[in-house]
């Protein structure tokens, strides 16, 4: 955590998401399905979430942008209501 608080200074709602949460952040899986992105929310020029459905469930997607590479974390899927309540209790600005 003191690293991505070194890297992004003032992302402190990116900081906070997880540990306001507890969501349990894994790497994304490549379930070889379309996704659509429902929502985004940029919290800095580093860090975005998105909104996410995909096979009729819903996830958080986290990406960390670093020059060209991007790391991306999700949440577990979730029926598309869990997922809306979530999302707007994280209170990601859009």
């Amino acid at each position: 955590m003191s690293s991505e608080l070194e890297f992004c200074r003032r992302c402190q709602v990116a900081l906070l998401v997880g540990a306001a949460m507890d969501i349990d952040w894994e790497p994304e899986v490549d379930w070889s399905e379309r996704v659509r992105v429902c929502d985004y929310a940029p919290v800095c020029r580093h860090v975005l979430y998105e909104l996410c459905q995909a096979g009729g469930l819903r996830f958080i997607r986290k990406v960390n942008k670093r020059g060209r590479r991007r790391m991306m974390l999700a949440s577990p899927r979730m029926i598309a209501a869990r997922a809306n309540a979530v999302w707007r209790r994280v209170g990601i600005p859009a």
